[in-house]
This record gives structure tokens, C-alpha cells and sequence, in this order.
């Protein structure tokens, strides 16, 4: 029996190749007839890099760039050979596991290290650049990518700001770079579909996760509509660019690319799908498992086990969910066989990676030993 795991990673817990990983090993305690694919998974945000590490034979790149509170790290963006294209993933400059537990104040945060990571890959002069957005620990709506980038930041005096967080509240006026850099087609792979301001921004629906309180949720989301209200008169395609779905992915850097770069908005999911073999490794699977950490209402905003599931029923494949908790919603996805969350068979799985790799293991034997009968 070919059983393919195919999980996102359980953001702040487990990588998709350590939740893969603890599936197997419950599968196989149970029975060494199972034939196991694991593949590592990303919508664009955390794992994309090593998702399609093998499958394009991608080369790594370090470069040095600014975190996101202000210090110096190593990070790193992958090359395509073959076709000349470089793969970054914004993680890897803004990723909640760069910026210390006293320091996640969004408020405080830069982008900037996004745009260090982008201009060192357009040093190798490439066909395409494909920017995945998401697990992000900033939501600045690109200023601190913008500044990278060479646009300039005046108060009302006319006074040049720095671009770092501390002046974006004095911010009045914006002026392109003086010398623009010419990039090639920009893509970006956003993990989800909200537009960048509303009830159903990225801003609203994503800054609690990444440290922001209620009030400084407001405050966030009138620093970004004040800062595109400023982009208006040099980019006026910035108002449209707000409304792109994914505009909203990775603390509004979606719209930030759109408008700054032309870049174009598609699904993460979509893309690490079509360009790995993951697609015949579904054709070929008896059962499928997906998952992720958190299965709530955001999950159909364009989250990895959605696209997941709907390539699932286009071969006809049984799917199972396995998620560190699972919010109950009123629309199941057709195709979904069956769900399971950890929480429920460990409370300390919300708080213990320890805790949830048993509980994985548990599933995976649990699964072993309800589908080899069923199929």
C-alpha cells in the first residue's frame, strides 16, 4: 500500500519534514508493508526552499542582511541552474524564528532584510525571481522593503528619515529611488488569499500571531493605509494592488511587491505543486495525508492542505487531515475522508513538540491500522 505524507509544517512546532517523519515511523510500526513518500510541503511560506530543494536542483545562496529587529544574520535564497531562476523565501529574512521572543512587537519590525534578499539575487542576473510569502514575523506593508529598495522617506519638514520603524509614524512624503533597479518578472507564491486592509485583510486577520495586541492591531492597520494613501501619487496602481488577493500575505508584503516591482500575485500551494512531482506522487498514492498546525476559517484563504485536497479529487485519492488542532467549520472539503488533531489526544501538543511527535506517531498507527483494512 503507497501511503504519501504531504504536511505543512506546525508553525512554531515541527517542520513538514519532522511531522512527515513521525507519521512514517507510526505507519511502519505497525506493519512494514506500507510503501511511504514523505514530501515536504509549503504554501510559500516556511519549507519552500527545502520543498523544492531536490525536485529543481536547487543551489543555496548566503547572504548577510538585516533581521527583522535591526541585527545582522545569515540567510540564504535558492538558485535554479537549469533555467535561471532564483527562489526566495521570505522566511528566511522575516521568519518568526529570526526575531527573539521580547522583541516580536510588529510595530518595531522591518521588512527591510526581504529587499537585501531580493537585490542579491538579482546580482545573478536571472530569468525570473519567485518570492515565496508567508510565516513572516513582520506586517510594515513593505516600508522597510521599500527603503531597501531605495525609496526615500521625508517628514513634514522635509526632512530625510532613516526608513527604519521608529520614523514611520512621522512619515509625509515618499520619492522613488533615485536609481531604480531593473528586475525581471517578479512572482510571488502567497500562502493566503486576503487582500491587504478590511476585516478580511492580512493585516487584521494574521498580526495577532505575530505578537500584536488589539490596539496595536489598529495602529498597524492605520500606519499601512496612511503609508498607501503616500504611495498613491508615485505608484497609482498601489490603490488596486491593495485589492490583489494575497496582497495581504506576509504582513502586506504581497501588495508591496505588486506595487513596487509589478510583481505577480499567484497561490504558493499552486506553484510548489506544478513545478514538483508531487502531482504523480498523488496518481500513484493508495492514501494521501496532509495537514498543518491550525485548521481554522483561514485555512480557505489558500492554505496548503486546501490545494492539497482539491488535487487529491482529481485523481480520485482518499484524504486524511492531520492538524495540531482543528477548529470545526460549518464546509468540509469534498474529498475529505477523515480529520485528526493532537490536541485532542494531548492538550500539551499545543505547547510540547516532544508531546505532538508521540502524538503523531499515535496517529500514524492509528491510520496504518484503519486503512490497510479499507483498502
Amino acid at each position: 500500500m503507497r501511503v504519501l505524507l504531504a504536511c505543512d509544517k506546525f508553525k512554531g512546532t515541527l517542520t513538514s519534514r519532522e511531522v512527515g517523519e513521525a507519521l512514517a515511523e507510526g505507519f511502519r510500526s505497525y506493519s512494514d508493508e506500507f510503501e511511504i513518500c514523505i514530501f515536504p510541503a509549503s504554501d510559500g511560506g516556511e519549507g519552500l526552499l527545502a520543498a523544492l530543494q531536490v525536485p529543481l536542483a536547487l543551489e543555496f545562496k548566503t547572504v548577510e542582511i538585516q533581521a527583522p529587529h535591526g541585527v545582522r544574520v545569515s540567510s540564504r535564497f535558492g538558485w535554479e541552474p537549469a533555467r535561471q531562476r532564483a527562489w526566495i523565501e521570505s522566511a528566511q529574512a522575516l521568519g518568526l524564528d529570526l526575531i527573539p521572543l521580547e522583541k516580536r512587537h510588529p510595530l518595531e519590525l522591518t521588512s527591510y532584510g526581504l529587499g537585501e534578499l531580493l537585490l542579491a539575487a538579482n546580482k545573478l542576473q536571472p530569468h525570473e525571481i519567485l518570492v515565496g510569502l508567508g510565516s513572516s514575523g513582520t506586517v510594515d506593508g513593505g516600508m522597510g522593503l521599500a527603503s531597501a529598495l531605495g525609496y526615500r522617506f521625508y517628514d513634514a519638514q522635509g526632512n530625510l528619515l532613516s526608513g527604519a520603524p521608529q520614523d514611520w509614524d512621522l512619515l509625509e512624503k515618499i520619492e522613488p529611488a533615485l536609481n531604480p533597479v531593473a528586475f525581471p518578472v517578479i512572482r510571488i507564491l502567497a500562502d493566503v488569499r486576503n487582500p491587504l486592509l478590511g476585516e478580511a485583510g492580512g493585516v487584521r486577520v494574521f498580526s495577532a500571531q505575530k505578537g500584536a495586541s488589539a490596539h496595536e492591531i489598529e495602529r498597524l492597520e492605520k500606519r499601512i493605509q496612511s503609508w498607501l494613501k503616500l504611495l498613491l501619487p508615485i505608484l497609482p496602481a498601489a490603490e488596486h494592488c491593495s485589492r490583489l488577493p494575497g496582497a495581504g500575505a506576509a504582513g502586506g508584503l504581497g501588495f508591496a511587491l505588486a506595487a513596487l516591482t509589478q510583481a505577480i500575485l499567484e497561490s504558493g500551494a499552486e506553484r510548489v505543486i506544478q513545478e514538483s512531482d508531487l502531482e504523480q506522487a498523488i496518481a500513484n498514492a493508495d492514501l494521501v495525508i496532509t495537514g498543518e498546525g491550525a485548521y481554522d476559517a483561514q485555512s480557505a484563504w489558500g492554505k496548503w492542505p486546501q490545494y492539497l485536497i482539491q488535487t487529491c479529487q482529481k485523481y480520485e485519492k482518499p484524504v486524511c487531515l492531520v492538524t495540531g488542532q482543528t477548529v470545526q467549520l460549518q464546509d468540509r472539503p469534498e474529498g475529505l475522508r477523515q480529520t485528526l488533531d493532537l490536541v485532542s489526544l494531548n492538550p500539551q501538543c499545543a505547547v510540547s513538540k516532544r508531546a505532538s511527535l508521540q502524538a503523531l506517531h499515535q496517529v500514524g498507527y492509528r491510520l496504518a491500522s484503519e486503512w490497510k483494512l479499507d483498502i
